[in-house]
């Protein structure tokens, strides 16, 4: 991965905290996103593919990052993640890489994605 940014090129992710703090589809906090990752990642025909799937969004009563129009929020998906079995290529390219490994991976995925937004668990029966 030659692609990772210097620590010269640490933007101010401000734009993560108003994420968190703003419960509301918001193009300016997207367009502030993009430019925060791609002034963070470089300019990159993957950085600036990746950038263009992205968008800040509500659904239901839960904000944060997801797949530009459409209904998937990243966190749903990281969470989806951790009930997956290790992918073989992980096996195959980290071979000292556990199942618990995998496990502390995608659970500290699905808490990045939980951490810059604004999540409201649904009511259970157990809540009425």
């Amino acid at each position: 991965m030659n692609d990772l940014p210097s620590p010269a090129r640490m933007p101010s992710f401000t734009v993560l905290q108003q994420i968190a703090e703003k419960p509301a589809n918001s193009t300016e906090l997207t367009d502030n996103l993009h430019t925060a990752l791609l002034d963070f990642a470089s300019h990159t025909p993957d950085n600036i593919a990746c950038a263009r799937q992205i968008e800040i969004g509500t659904l239901g009563s839960s904000t944060g990052l997801k797949l530009k129009n459409r209904p998937v929020l990243f966190s749903n998906i990281a969470h989806m993640l951790e009930d997956t079995v290790m992918p073989e290529v992980f096996k195959q390219s980290l071979p000292d890489f556990t199942p618990q490994d995998w496990d502390a991976f995608t659970r500290l995925t699905t808490l990045i994605y939980l951490l810059f937004g604004q999540y409201h668990p649904q009511p259970t029966n157990r809540d009425t």
